[in-house]
């Protein structure tokens, strides 16, 4: 092959990439006007059932869109499962970490005790569902928010800490700004998330697995779930 040949279709895989990192994002976004819509035609129906059925249906979704790299992630974390079960314990711990020093000093310093209306929403609903909750937490946002907020940015930024920046601040402003409004009070409160993300793309760049993020944040909401 030679190396027009080889641009060509380095260039062409680049742009295939990023076509579908961008169409996954959108269709993320467009899901919730998606259910919406159906729950407007199934007027009547459970809410709760109809809610569970669409998360479901949105994970196996991205699962089978990114089944080939997930299946090579797999295979990498069999080979080398002692390196990234400590990868995962240690970056653990410092998100843990890293969120109470950030949550101390805003409470502490700055005087801002304020609950996010993310956390706060679910808070509410896991009084009355904790399983559902714990689903959602444990299982459900790890893989999801995971694929659309890492690995759609690390497909078409090879940049490290371009890639790193942004992935946290695309995890930080959903949460955010489609829950609670941008406010002084709101950005303060929330910097823990943009530690969180931060510190999960850095060690999904370090490891270039995905499972390292997943089960990162699958530790971290289950021990948060715990508390609570």
């Amino acid at each position: 092959m030679t190396k027009t040949k080889k641009r060509k279709k380095n260039t062409n895989f680049e742009t295939k990439r990023l076509a579908l990192s961008l169409l996954v994002i959108i269709f993320y976004f467009v899901w919730p006007s998606i259910i919406a819509v159906l729950k407007s035609l199934f007027h009547g129906s459970n809410d709760l059932i109809l809610g569970i059925i669409s998360h479901i249906a949105l994970v196996l979704v991205l699962l089978f869109i990114y089944r080939k790299d997930l299946i090579e992630y797999w295979k990498d974390l069999k080979k080398n499962k002692k390196k990234i079960f400590k990868t995962i314990i240690i970056y653990t711990l410092i998100t843990i970490v890293g969120v109470a020093i950030v949550n101390g000093l805003v409470i502490n310093v700055l005087n801002i005790n304020h609950i996010t209306e993310n956390d706060n929403s679910l808070l509410e609903v896991f009084k009355t569902y904790p399983f559902l909750i714990g689903f959602l937490t444990i299982i459900y946002y790890p893989i999801v928010e995971e694929i659309v907020f890492e690995k759609t940015i690390k497909d078409v930024v090879s940049n490290k800490w371009l890639f790193i920046a942004l992935s946290a601040l695309f995890f930080w402003y959903y949460n955010i700004a489609y829950v609670g409004g941008i406010t002084y009070v709101t950005v303060i409160s929330s910097l823990y998330y943009f530690v969180a993300g931060f510190i999960r793309a850095l060690a999904f760049y370090k490891t270039d697995n995905l499972y390292v993020p997943m089960c990162i944040k699958s530790l971290c909401n289950l021990f948060v779930t715990i508390i609570s």
